[in-house]
């Protein structure tokens, strides 16, 4: 509404009352003339707000807006199955040759005599010696000490109480096979004998020659030199040193070695036949005194003097097929079997013999004695392994098979006596079976059984004084050793072996080549 139209309706206004008024109080007078407009009054107060219209159309869609911030990663899902192998790839290309590594921490050198190995070293050996390891005290963990055996067997003793451990698939056994790796394989051996402490060995061969070692069987050599080769030995016999050894040969002589046969003395006793059949020689503890048999004549005693032996025939006994003899320590007691009849004995070097009748009438075929001479062992076959018991003169005989399941009724070769009687090996069968005298009674164990040596044609036997080692002839094939309590290694000719210090006083076999044995 514009100012001129309030003008208007103001007058209008104004003259629609004075009439009112005329009319109630009088004639009303003419008509002022019309004023000029009045100002606007204030605006009234707003009026309450109506109701909402209808909603309109849609507008046009606003430009976008800014991004807004990436959120927080969401938690890992999990693992879906593995899928498939793929196909194998085709084959590289050999890859370049490495650089050469840092020469070996070990020291090497060669020797040719007994030693005392250290330890971080190598030592190639050139003849048969026994190498002593270190004191355990002095060594760590890890030390190790390498040995190789040029040509030649040798032995790796302890020092102290130190002991070893093979590792897996490397296998020392108590029986070896001395004539593995050796020259002396496949030879047709008759007899073997063993000095006191084991250490000695000497073997002889039927067309052959004599063997001998000075390591308990380890690098037999042969002895050729003063000898010769080509001998029917049928047997030998050592003194308790080993030096002195005596070897009897089928239609020729004696043989005997002052040097542990290094070298030899042919000596040839008078006998009426032409061609004796020398076989069953035993001697005495110092070598000064043997017996010898000449089968189907005299049994022989030879004595040495300086160098030069004597043999005297024992007439008195007459003529016997004597294959078996031993003597004792002393050489005054003294054993001869004749095959096909009685065991003699004589107290006295052969001045007078008795006839051990109690012990009957058999194929004698192997003799032992105890050191002392008061115990005798004698084998005859099946079923006979006579042991004797002399008391104050008076001999008492009793054959073991009788009470003893084990040998009843089998075939018994060789036999071999301890020092002290108490201790005796012998062939039952194809097996070596020891026997044991405690508690007034006798008890016996296959020590083959179980073991490379069992069910092989075993010949001729002889322990050590302790009756804790043994060396045996097998046939026409090879020379064994056997240990009881065995402390010591044996390598075979040509054979390798590498230690290990482990701690506790062991040394780890960690590899070894050649034939390895215990002894």
């Amino acid at each position: 509404m514009t100012s001129r139209t309030t003008q208007v309706l103001s007058a209008l206004n104004s003259v629609v009352l004075a009439a009112m008024l005329a009319a109630c109080s009088g004639d009303n007078g003419d008509p002022g003339s019309s004023g000029d407009a009045g100002p606007a009054g204030d605006v009234g107060p707003q009026g309450d707000r109506g109701p909402a219209g209808e909603l309109g159309p849609q507008g046009e869609i606003g430009d976008p807006g800014d991004k807004g911030d990436t959120g927080e990663p969401g938690a890992d899902g999990t693992n879906g199955e593995p899928g498939a192998d793929g196909e194998r790839g085709a084959r590289g290309d050999k890859g370049d040759t490495g650089d050469k590594g840092d020469p070996g921490s070990l020291m090497w050198s060669s020797v040719a005599v007994p030693t005392h190995v250290t330890p971080d070293n190598g030592y190639v050996v050139t003849a048969p010696v026994t190498l002593t390891l270190p004191p355990a005290a002095g060594l760590t963990i890890g030390q190790e000490i390498d040995l190789i055996g040029l040509g030649t067997a040798f032995v790796v003793a302890p020092s102290g109480d130190e002991t070893f451990q093979a590792a897996p698939g490397v296998v020392a056994s108590p029986w070896a096979d001395r004539s593995q790796g050796n020259p002396s394989s496949g030879r047709r051996w008759t007899s073997v004998a063993s000095s006191a402490s084991g250490a000695h060995i000497a073997a002889v061969a039927y067309d052959e020659q004599a063997w001998t070692s000075a390591l308990s069987g380890a690098g037999l050599t042969a002895q050729p030199a003063t000898l010769g080769g080509n001998n029917n030995f049928t047997s030998i016999a050592s003194d308790a040193s080993g030096a002195h050894l005596v070897a009897t040969v089928a239609g020729w002589a004696i043989w005997t070695s002052a040097d542990y046969g290094v070298t030899w003395q042919q000596t040839a006793p008078s006998t009426p036949n032409e061609y004796p059949q020398w076989a069953g020689a035993s001697s005495n503890a110092d070598g000064s005194q043997v017996l010898a048999g000449n089968p189907g004549h005299s049994l022989y005693i030879g004595v040495n003097n300086n160098g030069d032996w004597t043999f005297t025939a024992q007439t008195n006994l007459g003529n016997g097929n004597w294959y078996a003899t031993a003597s004792d320590a002393s050489g005054a007691h003294l054993v001869a079997g004749d095959h096909g009849s009685m065991l003699w004995t004589t107290p006295d070097a052969g001045a007078t013999w008795s006839a051990q009748e109690d012990a009957g009438d058999h194929d004698w075929t192997s003799i032992a004695t105890s050191a002392d001479g008061t115990r005798v062992f004698a084998t005859a076959g099946q079923n006979q392994l006579w042991a004797g018991v002399n008391d104050a003169g008076t001999w008492s005989w009793q054959n073991l098979p009788d009470s003893i399941y084990q040998l009843s009724y089998r075939n018994l070769g060789a036999v071999t006596s301890s020092a002290d009687g108490r201790t005796i090996y012998t062939v039952v069968e194809d097996d070596v079976w020891r026997g044991h005298y405690a508690d007034n009674h006798w008890t016996f164990d296959n020590v083959t059984e179980g073991t490379a040596a069992a069910n092989l044609a075993w010949g001729s036997l002889s322990t050590n004084g302790a009756g804790t080692q043994l060396a045996a002839t097998v046939g026409n094939a090879s020379l064994w050793t056997y240990s009881e309590s065995p402390s010591a290694l044996s390598v075979s000719s040509g054979g390798t072996l590498r230690l290990i210090y482990i701690g506790d006083g062991v040394f780890y076999i960690a590899s070894a080549t050649g034939y390895l044995a215990l002894q």
